[in-house]
């Protein structure tokens, strides 16, 4: 299992994440949920993105899941990767939860099933998608818990970073219900193998915690993801 966590550029600044998110699942199937885009112009063609985007790095056998009532994960054959995509963290949280889907989600990446998130998709895998809230994402109606997947050994994600966001991050790490934070930058993408984390792209991600901040840089060097 690895988890493909973009901070939130298109390419090229990503390239370096999906191009080793491609080169994991290979010719396998990969689903992809544009979910977080709903409601927007981009969501009706978000297929045709994934494709142009996707397709000349050999993801070329792709389902595109833009209603999820009715949907299952579990029991696809030859899956080798489900693409949470950008948008809104607090709908794509809503909407998981409603169908189920976040629990399958969990599920799979126990069985070692890669998962790509991009942007709202990568928080949306932190244990608290608040972060979200310095992107301007819009909370919605039926959602009062902010609690993401936390299959991120306790940490949260932050996306889009610059140092810019340092004084609204300071606030947020001393609340102790979400002290440590991943924050990545827009051609930062890191890989989470579920002990370890790998960095992708030309700037640092930085781990940050209620009393310090380590900047980790991209490399053959991985680091482990302390649970505290």
């Amino acid at each position: 299992m690895a988890l493909f966590l973009s901070g939130g550029g298109d390419p090229p600044l990503s390239i370096a994440l999906d191009e080793a998110f491609a080169e994991a699942v290979s010719d396998r199937l990969v689903i992809y949920l544009p979910t977080a885009l709903a409601g927007t112009q981009l969501f009706d063609g978000a297929g045709a993105w994934f494709s142009d985007t996707y397709a000349p790095l050999g993801l070329a056998n792709v389902e595109v899941w833009q209603n999820l009532d009715g949907r299952s994960l579990l029991g696809r054959g030859h899956l080798g990767g489900v693409y949470l995509g950008g948008g809104n963290t607090y709908l794509l949280l809503r909407e998981l939860r409603r169908t189920g889907l976040d629990l399958e989600l969990r599920e799979l990446i126990d069985r070692g099933v890669h998962v790509y998130g991009g942007s709202a998709g990568a928080i949306v895998l932190g244990s608290d998608i608040t972060t979200s809230d310095l992107g301007g994402d819009e909370r919605v109606d039926g959602l009062m818990d902010f609690a993401g997947l936390d299959v991120l050994s306790g940490w949260s994600v932050s996306c889009h970073y610059t140092r810019d966001h340092d004084s609204f991050l300071a606030g947020w790490v001393s609340d102790a219900s979400h002290s440590r934070v991943l924050l990545l930058g827009e051609d930062t993408g890191a890989v989470f193998d579920g002990d370890r984390l790998a960095v992708l792209g030309p700037t640092a991600a930085v781990v940050r915690r209620q009393r310090a901040m380590d900047w980790l840089v991209a490399g053959t060097q991985s680091w482990p993801l302390p649970s505290s």
